[in-house]
């Protein structure tokens, strides 16, 4: 029997796979950009543009992994589906 994976645990292993390649695009762009501007620019704007292509990189991809993930999926019908406190007393007293 395969044992199904809590949905929340997927989430949260989603998350730092999204925060791990923000930290490493980021990085990179933000490397890329100090090197354009030490050899090529002489100025600092370069730095700024690297890190936003970085980061702006990370953010897509994390916001298509979320998009696309099934987990998601899963907590958002089980909080759609949920019932207030209020109504589920009432229901069960009657």
């Amino acid at each position: 029997m395969v044992k199904e994976k809590d949905p929340e645990d997927i989430y949260r292993k989603n998350l730092d796979m999204c925060i791990t390649d923000g930290i490493v695009k980021g990085g990179g762009g933000l490397l890329l950009g100090t090197l354009a501007s030490v050899l090529i620019f002489k100025r600092r704007w370069p730095i700024t543009t690297g890190l936003g292509i970085g980061m702006g990189i990370s953010f897509a991809n994390c916001h298509l992994k979320m998009k696309n993930s099934k987990a998601i999926n899963k907590i958002k019908a089980n909080l759609v589906n949920r019932k207030p406190l209020a109504l589920y007393h009432e229901t069960r007293t009657s």
